[in-house]
């Protein structure tokens, strides 16, 4: 256990990976992977889950938190 690899995720356009990092620069997106723990806390903000369903969303990279890996971004 503890053992999570942080790789920072990278733009993707039209499909395609970039080499640009997701995110705002202060709060990059990062890809975990392996066994271990993490905990969020919202800083001073809220979180708000959402369960899509086929659906298209577009958000504000800065308000960002997680998502899915079975999601395209």
């Amino acid at each position: 256990m503890d053992e999570l690899a942080y790789e920072p995720a990278t733009r993707r356009v039209r499909g395609t990976n970039t080499d640009e990092v997701f995110g705002d620069g202060t709060r990059n997106v990062f890809q975990v992977s392996g066994d271990g723990y993490l905990i969020a806390r919202p800083a001073g903000q809220e979180f708000t889950p959402l369960v899509l369903d086929e659906d298209i969303l577009y958000v504000r990279e800065s308000l960002l938190f997680a998502f899915e890996s079975c999601l395209s971004w």
